[in-house]
């Protein structure tokens, strides 16, 4: 990841020589996992940002690959609901001419926001090319894709290590169902009744029992470890 963040940094310097906007975008693109691999997602959102504007005001070629490099970018920045947006843009466009590794190369951490698109095409948002939105779905469950690995760089805060049962509530075993389902913490709010402040003590929580690093590392485990609820 050096010798990439030593790239990055070459593509910003001064004097370079211009490029194609085609080329600008690969290498935003690249710039973006570099730099998300690396563990810096603030830099790397700050950065991509430009190349998002662009592309919603013009889209190009690559415009599904750079939508969906952005809902990455925002899951890992911790906006869930941003990156759900940003991800059904990319589903919509990507459906005209059926591309589907664009979106699943920006990594299988996406996975989980198919969900929540299927929910707003039943509620607030109709109009989302369903078949093509399975079809991601199959891909990413074949495995498709290069995908983001993270981290490659310098490591986040390691969880501990987990014992084979991790105790968690009745409510927050099945928060943590809802969270291996895709939902955002408004969905599984309005799932569960209750306030979205609730749900984010609770997924605090599950993170903090799990070890997780976030919520979709959460969801990974939750498919792997043996959890065992106890009495509130």
């Amino acid at each position: 990841w050096e010798s990439g963040l030593a790239w990055v940094a070459e593509c910003d310097a001064p004097g370079r020589a211009p490029v194609a906007p085609a080329t600008q975008d690969l290498q935003a693109i690249a710039a973006a996992r570099v730099l998300l691999s690396a563990g810096q997602s603030r830099e790397a959102i700050q950065r991509f940002r430009s190349a998002v504007e662009a592309t919603r005001q013009a889209p190009r070629g690559l415009a599904v690959a750079i939508l969906a490099t952005w809902a990455r970018l925002q899951l890992e920045g911790g906006s869930e609901d941003e990156a759900v947006a940003a991800l059904g843009d990319a589903v919509r466009l990507a459906s005209v001419h059926g591309h589907i590794r664009s979106i699943v190369d920006a990594g299988a951490e996406l996975a989980p926001l198919l969900a929540p698109l299927h929910e707003a095409n039943v509620t607030a948002e109709p109009g989302l090319p369903v078949t093509h939105l399975r079809r991601i779905e199959r891909a990413f469950a074949e495995g498709r894709g290069v995908g983001v690995h993270t981290p490659a760089g310098p490591p986040r805060r390691p969880g501990p290590r987990l014992s084979p049962d991790v105790h968690l509530t009745p409510r927050e075993t099945e928060v943590l169902g809802l969270v291996a389902e895709g939902l955002s913490n408004k969905g599984i709010a309005r799932r569960l009744g209750t306030r979205v402040g609730t749900v984010k003590k609770q997924v605090s929580t599950i993170l903090r029992k799990t070890g997780a690093h976030n919520r979709t590392h959460a969801a990974t485990l939750a498919r792997s470890l043996r959890l065992t609820a106890t009495r509130e």
